[in-house]
């Protein structure tokens, strides 16, 4: 069964690297993707709630660029304009359908030992959503590139703690 469960994980992860190869130049539409999601959720079926969370957890860990990015050769430039695509189009949708789940639940009284486990799951995919370290828009970068540009001056920008 862990066997299972590792490979299923495994191959939507590989999924969720097509999905952010297409992203750019749309041959892959996110959005179809989680309108597939959103069907599998919708379903009430435990198991395709289960498969439903793991394909967006996937997408979630590859589109945030974090270690957990795969590297499949191509630039950070790119991997910042997937994450900053995928923040702007996907990333509330994911968030929507992921509290509409948890509210779900918690409307049951009382949750099996399998539909805890799939709430649990759903509470951890929240929790990477609301962890999300946000890119600035494009625009204020192509401000702040256009301002050093023109006054000949270097800009760095530091992260205060």
């Amino acid at each position: 069964m862990a066997l299972q469960k590792y490979v299923r994980e495994q191959i939507l992860l590989a999924v969720a690297v097509i999905v952010k190869r297409g992203s750019l130049d749309k041959s892959i539409s996110c959005k179809s993707v989680l309108h597939e999601v959103g069907q599998l959720i919708s379903s009430g079926n435990p198991a395709a709630q289960t498969l439903a969370c793991s394909i967006l957890t996937a997408l979630l860990s590859e589109f945030s660029s974090s270690s957990k990015t795969s590297s499949i050769g191509l630039s950070m430039e790119f991997h910042g304009s997937c994450k900053r695509l995928f923040q702007e189009d996907a990333l509330r949708q994911i968030f929507v359908m992921t509290m509409e789940v948890l509210q779900e639940f918690s409307r049951r009284n009382n949750l099996s030992a399998h539909m805890s486990s799939v709430f649990q799951r759903y509470l951890a995919l929240a929790n990477q959503v609301l962890s999300w370290n946000f890119l600035p828009p494009n625009y204020i970068l192509s401000e702040t590139n256009t301002a050093a540009h023109h006054t000949g001056r270097v800009m760095c920008v530091t992260k205060s703690s």
